[in-house]
């Protein structure tokens, strides 16, 4: 029987994505808080944005739309770069012109 939710493997591996997500975002983006408050702010929601799209199916619209749209919101809180660079680096990491620091 094949289940619409995702294994064990999926979650730690989305987890492991996630982090290393916030990882980017923290090398090129500027914190709006101390290194340590900005850790405390955005590690929980890295943490917890797969286990709230783990409780919807793997197909569904909200589980495609929320985890992306709570990160973006989560670097505008997090970070203080100018709007465009803060949503193409969380939006599209490897998109390079916008992300790197000058």
């Amino acid at each position: 029987m094949v289940s619409a939710y995702v294994s064990v493997f999926e979650f730690l591996f989305n987890e492991v994505l996630l982090i290393q997500w916030a990882m980017f975002l923290w090398y090129t983006l500027t914190p709006r808080w101390s290194k340590k408050t900005t850790i405390l702010c955005f590690l929980p929601i890295c943490l917890l944005a797969p286990t709230f799209a783990a409780l919807f199916p793997s197909r569904s619209v909200v589980r495609m739309f929320s985890v992306p749209t709570l990160m973006i919101a989560s670097a505008f809180v997090c970070y203080r770069s100018k709007p465009i660079r803060t949503f193409f680096c969380a939006f599209y990491p490897r998109w390079r012109p916008w992300c790197v620091k000058r």
